[in-house]
């Protein structure tokens, strides 16, 4: 939603980093947010690669951080815990700086970003069950060639263009219950939706994707775009299965399969 505030000036610590008399913006009315005072967190720490706001002349945190020489590497990593049907979910970590290499196991894929602006990279394919869900129709084995991904840590669900959403729910005989998700009754064995990239398939199965239990049935963790959009977000639910790193300084993502407890 839309805030409004000031800019202001002052020392701000990020754990054991300190930014000195960094530019942040201070919010004064969140009245276009909804529940803002029921929300568990207090504010935005953005990540973005660019810049989002030009006319404001002061770098992203991890801009300050790498410019003031205060991080190891410049990349960040991200470690999201699992949450359970039931409603209990782990705790995650943001490392600044490098990875931790507990919250991972095997090699990294590295991807260069295909955008100045997000962290976008190429897709190869998105499948689920093994077909193919973007083209004229999935069974005209059409593929996602020429789409993008944007991982995205700020988005909770997966979201894609509307007719390829669609076409996964039908797929998985889910239907549109309220504010945009999908619903799908608990026992149903779910194919595994495949985002391909970086020439690897990275896969989510029936525990990763369904989000929330009520009764027999269960919320799929996707939801559509719309119409105009011409690629996909993967956001927390992705990233709960995979482990990100975000390479700043070589403008490039790295994912590897992630070490998950269970909530």
């Amino acid at each position: 939603g839309v805030v409004t505030g000031g800019l202001c000036r002052d020392d701000v610590s990020i754990g054991s980093l300190t930014l000195a008399n960094y530019t942040f913006a201070e919010v004064n009315n969140t009245g276009n947010i909804w529940h803002y005072e029921l929300r568990p967190w207090d504010g935005v720490l953005g990540l973005g690669i660019a810049r989002s706001n030009t006319a404001i002349d002061a770098p992203t945190p991890m801009e300050a951080l790498v410019q003031g020489g205060l991080l190891d590497k410049p990349v960040f990593a991200f470690h999201l815990g699992r949450c359970s049907l039931q409603g209990g979910c782990l705790g995650g970590e943001l490392v600044l700086g490098g990875v931790e290499p507990e919250h991972y196991s095997g090699d990294f894929t590295f991807m260069n970003l295909v955008r100045d602006d997000s962290w976008a990279i190429q897709l190869d394919a998105v499948t689920i069950g093994g077909r193919p869900l973007s083209g004229s129709s999935a069974e005209e084995g059409g593929d996602t060639k020429g789409s993008i991904a944007i991982v995205d840590s700020g988005t909770t669900l997966l979201a894609g263009p509307a007719k390829e959403v669609r076409r996964l729910a039908r797929m998985v005989g889910a239907f549109l219950s309220v504010n945009g998700l999908y619903a799908v009754r608990c026992d149903t064995e779910l194919p595994s939706l495949v985002f391909r990239a970086g020439g690897r398939d990275f896969g989510l199965n029936a525990e990763d994707l369904l989000i929330f239990r009520r009764g027999d049935w269960c919320m799929l963790g996707v939801q559509s775009l719309g119409s105009q959009a011409d690629g996909w977000q993967l956001g927390v639910v992705f990233m709960r299965k995979c482990y990100v790193q975000f390479d700043w300084g070589a403008r490039r993502i790295g994912i590897a399969e992630g070490k998950q407890a269970r909530a």
